[in-house]
């Protein structure tokens, strides 16, 4: 919940409610169970993949061994201390200034990437070549397998490069042969 719903929760002051939001963000980004662990091996590829397969019915995620999304991340407008261009924070669809943040997810949710990668404005399609992270991720797939991409209006990346070679979209959802 908000600091907000906290504090009237539990009943702390602010100064509390951000101590312990503040604590537990340390404890999430400490804690080895939570850490991002791409694959290492095309053998690790193949175990993801297995992973949607036995969430899936029909085999409808054949072939899917990571899903992709982008997050819209709320913000205060930035200072012209802080950026040149405070317009480019502020997304017109969400009415809210705010930064473009793409992720990454194994089927057991564990995070493979995660990254804020643009200003607000900036939607999905256009973060995703600038996070160079995540376009080598993928690169790092065996080619028969794919990576879901969940923001709507995906297009079919069909660039002339490996980097995009593994994405077979549906809005929701990869399905091998169609």
């Amino acid at each position: 919940g908000s600091l907000s719903d906290i504090r009237h929760i539990f009943k702390m002051s602010v100064g509390a409610a951000y101590v312990s939001f503040n604590d537990f963000i340390d404890g999430v980004n400490t804690a080895p169970e939570l850490a991002i662990k791409p694959p290492q091996s095309d053998e690790e590829w193949y175990q993801k993949n297995l992973g949607f397969l036995a969430k899936s019915s029909h085999h409808i995620m054949n072939g899917t061994a990571l899903c992709i999304d982008g997050y819209f991340q709320r913000t205060n407008m930035p200072s012209l201390s802080e950026v040149t261009n405070q317009i480019a924070y502020y997304s017109g669809h969400y009415e809210s200034y705010g930064v473009n943040c793409l992720a990454g997810v194994f089927s057991d949710l564990q995070f493979a990437h995660f990254s804020v990668i643009s200003s607000g404005c900036t939607n999905d399609n256009q973060s995703y070549p600038r996070d160079t992270g995540l376009v080598a991720l993928i690169d790092s797939m065996p080619p028969e397998l794919y990576v879901s991409v969940i923001w709507v209006g995906a297009p079919r990346l069909t660039h002339g490069v490996s980097t995009l070679r593994h994405l077979a979209m549906q809005h929701s959802m990869s399905v091998r042969g169609f």
